[in-house]
């Protein structure tokens, strides 16, 4: 949730969402500390032996990110000043953390608001996630028709094991497509075939969707986050996968983060391939063809995605070696 943040160190941890026991771990402190240095009752300056590796520390996340946030902020601060190198981010963040007139900087002229207030709801765990998913589709489902919802999920537990979270989505995508939702999603092919298998059935209703679009890589590298959901425009799901206890998710609502998401899926797409371009060329599976498809989804699609989508997928594994 939106809250004033004590200190320059809180807004910047607020902004970048950097938890409390994320920056101990890197800087080797107790979290107590961090907590301590967030809320202001002890000063972290110069003189703290830890001071440049919190630095260090904020611009590295910044980077993960790859949502170019400090150099967003600092260049709205002061516009022209030098935020183009980790040196220049580190001596940005470096004046903030010790600027005692920072609440009067980050205050909009206008409004009186902060110039960066980030809105969001944590989900934590495992469940957390399909929760936040579900959230997600039920704010789709109460906006007007045509809304965009695009991102991706790069490594799912459900790709390493079917399960029934696989068919809550594809209900949850069914329903976004019949209120005429332009669904777009990028998927991580390098990985095995038997994940490769798993993960189509999780895409299933928008690969055999003719509206919607679906891009691949075969890229190695992956975000930071394991996997960003958007309505856009309108909120974020971001999240890490992990075991349960490590799973997080959180949907922001404020503008800023919305665009600084929608803005990093823009640049994240360019590296990926039309998939379903790829699909209407060839046949998907035994006697099943891009004409079927189109003719299927016309029909009682809900029906076969969730009934007999395996026998489909079954049908087409021979394909899969393909890719």
């Amino acid at each position: 949730m939106a809250k004033k943040p004590a200190t320059p160190l809180a807004y910047l941890m607020d902004m970048l969402y950097i938890q409390g026991s994320q920056l101990a771990r890197t800087v080797h402190v107790d979290r107590t500390i961090i907590s301590r240095w967030r809320n202001g009752r002890v000063e972290l300056g110069p003189k703290s032996p830890y001071f440049e590796e919190i630095i260090r520390a904020i611009v590295k996340v910044n980077k993960e990110r790859g949502l170019n946030t400090l150099e967003r902020f600092f260049s709205s601060l002061e516009p022209g000043i030098a935020v183009d190198t980790e040196q220049d981010l580190e001596s940005c963040v470096s004046r903030w953390l010790v600027d005692r007139e920072f609440e009067a900087k980050y205050a909009d002229k206008e409004s009186g608001n902060s110039l960066y207030t980030a809105t969001y709801k944590i989900y934590k765990g495992i469940t957390g996630k399909m929760d936040a998913l579900d959230d997600m589709f039920d704010t789709l489902a109460s906006l007007p028709k045509g809304e965009t919802f695009w991102g991706y999920d790069a490594d799912s537990r459900v790709f390493k094991q079917n399960n029934n979270d696989t068919r809550k989505i594809q209900k949850r995508f069914l329903e976004a497509e019949k209120n005429k939702t332009k669904l777009i999603t990028m998927i991580y092919l390098n990985r095995s075939q038997e994940e490769i298998y798993n993960m189509f059935e999780y895409w299933l209703p928008i690969l055999l969707s003719t509206s919607a679009k679906a891009y691949y890589t075969y890229d190695m590298e992956r975000p930071f986050y394991d996997y960003i959901f958007s309505i856009k425009g309108k909120q974020t799901l971001v999240g890490i996968n992990g075991t349960n206890g490590d799973t997080y998710s959180a949907i922001y609502t404020d503008p800023m983060s919305q665009r600084q998401f929608d803005d990093f899926l823009e640049r994240h797409l360019e590296r990926f391939q039309p998939l379903t371009k790829n699909l209407g060329s060839r046949v998907v599976c035994n006697d099943f063809t891009r004409e079927n498809m189109e003719a299927f989804n016309r029909n009682d699609t809900d029906q076969y995605v969730i009934a007999t989508s395996m026998s489909f997928l079954s049908s087409g594994k021979i394909l899969l070696k393909e890719f």
